[in-house]
Order: C-alpha cells, then structure tokens, then sequence
C-alpha cells in the first residue's frame, strides 16, 4: 500500500486533484523555458565578465558562469522529466509520473544546495533570496500534489487488478 504521509486531496484546497496537476505540469513547463533562456543568459554574462582584467569580476564571471551552467543541464533535464509527467498525466501512466517525483526530488536537493552556495558568492539581494526560497517552498508543495494523484492512480491500479 502506498505511503499516505502527506497525502492531499485538493490541490490548492478547492481543485480536483488530476486538474490541478495538469495546471502544476503545464505551469512547470512555462517556468522551465523561461528559466532555461535566463540560465543562457548567465552564462553569457558570466563569459563577459571573464574578459575583465580585474580579479574580482573574473572570479565572479566563473562563479556566475559554474552556477548557470549547473542550473542548465539541471533545468534541461526538468523540462525533458515534466514533459514526461505530462505525457504520464494525461495518459494516467503511473511509472511516468514516478520517474518525475524521483527527478524532481533530485532537482530540489541540487536547487536548494546551488541557491544556498550562490548566496554568500554572488551579490544576491533580500528580494533574490525570497525568491529562491519562495521557489523552493512551492516546488515542495507540486512535489506533494503530484504524489498525492500519483498515489491515488496507484490505488485506482489495485483495485482493478485484485
């Protein structure tokens, strides 16, 4: 029997939990371009930065560069994973959407140590940090949502074959 720890029935409290991960999913994929174009951008900035002839623009140039390209390969590999979840969702394929629960929890844990290591390398504001906080927190909470309908097929799944 699965896990009912953390277990909700609604997401947000007042949509259907299948819908509400279709809005989670598509929302993601949004989230995952935008950010894909931003991590490009820190690369190229980061490069710009190398050119510098003083040390401490150069040294933040390669952090910069070292922490866009992590959160690259790590967004790239979301986008692929939440495309896989969409897929899983609408064709209600529970090893699909498995597969995403594990990549998104290896995501958050490589999120959550890049932004807490960037935060004393890099000039970050109050505003920055509340963001990735923010991002962090909501991230968890469709990491719940989606276990939760996950759980739900898989009971579904049971039921059919006993």
């Amino acid at each position: 029997m699965p896990n009912t720890i953390f277990i909700v029935e609604k997401c947000c409290f007042c949509v259907k939990l299948r819908v509400g991960c279709l809005i989670i999913a598509y929302f993601q994929l949004l989230i995952e371009v935008v950010t894909l174009g931003l991590s490009l951008y820190g690369i190229v900035e980061g490069s710009i930065m190398l050119t510098s002839t003083i040390k401490a623009i150069t040294d933040m140039g390669f952090i910069m560069m070292t922490l866009s390209g992590l959160f690259l390969v790590a967004i790239a590999l979301m986008l692929v994973f939440t495309i896989v979840l969409i897929i899983g969702l609408h064709k209600k394929k529970d090893a699909y959407i498995r597969a995403y629960l594990l990549c998104a929890m290896i995501y958050l844990i490589v999120a959550a140590t890049t932004s807490f290591v960037s935060f004393p390398l890099l000039l970050v504001s109050v505003i920055d940090v509340a963001y990735k906080i923010l991002s962090l927190i909501l991230h968890v909470y469709f990491i719940f949502v989606i276990r939760s309908y996950w759980n739900r097929i898989i009971r579904y799944n049971r039921t059919l074959s006993s």
